[in-house]
């Protein structure tokens, strides 16, 4: 704005006092009319945008419906995620067996031995089991998986009660912290995830007991 005031006075040199507010007076109203899209780009290229915790929530499971294909669902789930937070890493594991962890997905994360399954803690796999979001520095020990991701927040995803896998979540893009809003829509998307990967599981499993079938059937008919 301030620029632009400078720019007009500039301009505005030769003409009489009266033009002169007239003309910046204008460029007021004008520039309080602009203003609110201004900020909002600015916010879209400083990844500061705000967003609304119920419709980032619909929107997440609307662009994910129909998705059964896990390794299409993964990708479409991270991306989804970091439309609504823009990081500048993050890490989606899996459970595979007892405190051993397979990488689902990692972003912005250069350093290959975190695309290799990792094993956690036994302190880890408790925090998981809350089913509460925290910080790395809450643990007495870290994994090794958190010593090369450096996230600043771990999300657990839990399936009765027991831990099936986590995000580590590291620092957005716009450099601000996580705030509570953030916490709680992070709790609500693994909850989603969840049930997501649970339904494509049930879909592949149902279409690979249908290529059995008709595979079998082949068979007999031959």
């Amino acid at each position: 704005y301030l620029l632009l005031i400078g720019v007009i006075d500039r301009l505005m040199i030769r003409e009489t006092n009266l033009t002169r507010f007239m003309v910046l007076g204008v460029s007021v109203i004008v520039f309080l009319v602009l203003r609110d899209r201004i900020q909002r780009l600015v916010d879209r290229v400083f990844h500061r945008e705000s967003y609304d915790s119920a419709t980032v929530i619909s929107e997440f499971e609307a662009k994910l419906a129909g998705i059964y294909r896990i390794d299409d669902l993964k990708y479409k789930i991270v991306q989804s995620i970091d439309e609504i937070f823009h990081f500048k890493s993050f890490v989606f594991s899996l459970k595979k067996n007892g405190l051993i962890y397979g990488p689902a997905f990692v972003y912005g994360i250069d350093n290959q031995q975190i695309r290799n399954d990792q094993v956690i803690t036994p302190e880890l796999e408790e925090k998981l089991r809350k089913s509460k979001v925290f910080s790395p520095e809450e643990l007495d020990q870290k994994p090794l998986l958190l010593e090369i991701s450096q996230g600043e927040l771990i999300v657990p995803m839990v399936s009765e009660n027991q831990p099936s896998g986590f995000f580590i979540c590291g620092q957005k893009k716009s450099e601000r912290i996580y705030s509570r809003q953030d916490i709680n829509v992070l709790t609500l998307l693994a909850r989603r995830v969840i049930a997501l990967l649970h339904t494509a599981n049930l879909y592949q499993k149902d279409l690979d007991r249908q290529l059995m079938l008709e595979r079998e059937r082949t068979r007999i008919s031959q």
